[in-house]
This record gives structure tokens, sequence and C-alpha cells, in this order.
């Protein structure tokens, strides 16, 4: 897989960026290799080495898992118990009993084989063992007695191999789903497929979609989630960095020479401000002292006494004066400012009264006028 490159890098060297770019979409593969052409005799030619490193590789990993089951096969196995027909078939042929004569045997068998099947015999010129030796193995117990154990043999091999399958089924279905894992959920509680005969004919494609597509591309986010993780730190500390560029450039200001010496002139203003107000407010006492003299003080006494008083005479004249109108049927409303709730008949003849009188001292201001101009009234 081709390593990731910070963005940054990218950003500031754009041939470089053009390169790569050219690398990872037109030159090669995600893993590495030369994009070809599948009819290019080279890529044929890979191919066919790669064809062949998987045969080798496919015949080393049945040895070896041979081995590896027969080192971990215990004569008496624990059956085990699912609902499938091929799981069901398993624990009956596991569930055989073993002659008590056969079993120290097949003990020995177990422990003897895997150590027998990793000697290397494809060397004919340097064989692990001498043929005597090899012929007294084969010709002595166990090994001698395995056309009797191989029936015994079988199942618990079988047995094995399904308990390891069943393991190969779950880890693989736990990394096909990766989600499930995170949080809170144990691995113990997540739901896998139930292993039947039909799931391990599929294990060995299962395993190489994860080995060949979803590992490596777990492990490119992972590669791309660090990479941006160190972007946003890097990025973190250049705020950081001009934040403590700021600070320390305010702190020169506020502590610099200019800037006490701007401190110590608003300093003196403030105290010269000071100095006048308290001025101010001493001449304020002094013309007050000057005009408010105790003559002054006692004519204002006796000026507020003498208010008072006309006040209430005020007060005294107003409510004779309602009392009155009261007689002539007119109520003065003293809470709407303005004449009601009195007699509404006694008020109108009062106002007809008050009309006719008028008329009448009108017309006796005519008559006057008359006898003025005729020049009687004159001796008076």
């Amino acid at each position: 897989m081709l390593p990731p490159i910070d963005s940054s890098v990218l950003k500031n060297n754009p041939q470089f960026a053009n390169l790569y770019k050219s690398l990872t979409e037109l030159v090669l593969n995600d893993d590495g290799s030369t994009k070809l052409h599948p009819q290019n005799p080279v890529a044929q030619e890979r191919k066919a080495v790669t064809d062949e490193l998987n045969k080798h590789r496919l015949a080393a990993t049945t040895e070896n898992l041979l081995i590896h089951a027969l080192s971990t096969t215990s004569p008496d196995p624990i059956p085990i118990s699912t609902e499938s027909e091929f799981n069901q078939n398993l624990s009956l042929s596991s569930g055989l009993t073993i002659p008590p004569s056969l079993k120290q045997p097949l003990t020995d068998l177990l422990l003897l084989l895997p150590s027998f099947l990793s000697l290397d015999f494809s060397s004919p010129e340097t064989p692990p063992l001498d043929s005597d030796s090899l012929s007294l193995i084969l010709t002595s117990p166990p090994l001698s007695l395995l056309p009797t154990l191989l029936p015994y043999l079988g199942p618990l091999l079988s047995t094995t191999l399904h308990s390891q399958a069943s393991h190969l089924v779950h880890l693989a279905a736990h990394l096909s789903h990766p989600s499930m894992t995170t949080g809170t959920t144990s691995s113990s509680n997540l739901t896998t497929p139930p292993l039947t005969n039909l799931t391990i004919p599929h294990l060995p494609t299962t395993i190489s979609h994860l080995t060949t597509f979803t590992l490596p591309t777990l492990y490119s986010s992972v590669l791309h989630a660090r990479l941006d993780t160190a972007k946003s730190v890097r990025d973190l500390l250049a705020q950081y960095s001009t934040a403590y560029t700021l600070l320390i450039k305010t702190l020169e200001a506020k502590h610099g020479t200019i800037a006490r010496s701007l401190e110590f002139k608003a300093s003196e203003t403030a105290l010269l401000a000071q100095k006048a107000e308290k001025e101010s407010e001493l001449a304020v006492l002094g013309v007050r002292r000057e005009v408010y003299t105790p003559e002054v003080k006692r004519a204002l006494v006796e000026y507020k006494k003498w208010l008072v008083a006309e006040q209430e005479r005020i007060r005294g004249e107003i409510e004779r004066g309602e009392e009155v109108l009261g007689g002539y049927g007119v109520r003065i409303n003293t809470e709407g400012g303005g004449e009601g709730g009195g007699d509404a008949e006694k008020e109108k003849v009062m106002r007809e009264i008050a009309r006719v009188y008028g008329e009448m001292e009108r017309e006796v201001d005519v008559v006057r006028k008359d006898l003025e101009r005729l020049g009687f009234g004159r001796g008076e």
C-alpha cells in the first residue's frame, strides 16, 4: 500500500503533488505494483508466478493447519453443541468411545505426529533421518498402530479443525463489521453467522478479502486519520504561538517606556481633575456661606412659615367659596378639576337669574349713557 502524504506537503509542493497524483492514479496500483494491461506479457508472467506461489502457499498452509490441529487435539474432546446438521454429525462422530487399551497409543500418536510431519523429506541428499531410523519409527508403536487408531483419530482431528474454523469465522465476522466492536458492547455478545457446511468453504475467500481489501483499507484510513490529527495539532500549535505572540506584544506595550510615561501622565491628569473638583466644591461652599448668612436663613424660615400660613388661608377661602357655591346648587369636583354633583334645577335657575341680571345691568348702562348725553345726572 502506498503511504499517504500530508496535504500540507502537497499544497506547498505543486510539482511533487502532480507527480504523486500521476503515480497513484496512472502508474502504480494500491499495493505498489506497476499497472499493466492483462494481455501484457509481463503481466501474464507475473500472474503465472503468482498462481504457482499461491499453490505452494496453499500446500504449506494445509500442512501447517494439519500439524497445528494434531498438536492441539486432545483424546477427550468436548463435543460442540450447535444446531446445524454439519455440527451435529461432528458431535456424533466425536462422541465415539475410545477403548481403554487404545487411549494411551492414541495419545502417543498425537504427540509424535506433529514432530514427524514437521520433518523436511523434500531434500533427498540430506534427509532428516536415515533409512534404518525411519523404518524403526514406522514399524514401532504408535505409528505401526495407525490403521487401528485412524478411525478414532479422524473424528478427533475433524472436531479440532471445526473448532478452529469456527474461531476463524467469528474473527472474520468481527473484522468485517468493525463498528460492532466499538462502544460498550463486548465481543462475546456480538452476533456472528452460524457455522455450517456452507460457511467453511467460503472461509478462505472471506479471509483473503479481509487481508487484501478490508485490512489495507482500515490501515489506510488510520494513516489518513493520523495525518489529519497531526495537521489539527499543528494548526492548534500555530494558534497557540500566535496567541502567545500577541500576549507578549500586549505585555510589552503595557509595561514599556512609552506605556509607563502615558500611565504617569494619565495619573497626573486624574489627580489634577480631583484637585479641581475639590476646589469647585470649596468655592460652592464659600458662595453658600456668603449668600446664606444667618439673617438670610432666618428670613427664609419666616418666609416659609408665612407661605404655609397663606396656603392654609387660601385652602380655607376655597372651602368657603365651595360652600357658597353649594348654596347656589353648584358643587366643585376637586378630584376631576371641574363642576359637578350639585342640584341641576337649582343651578339652572341661578344661571337664568345671572343672565337676567346681566341683561338688566346692560340696560341700566344704556339708560345711564342716554341720561348723561341729555345732561341729566351731572349735578349728582
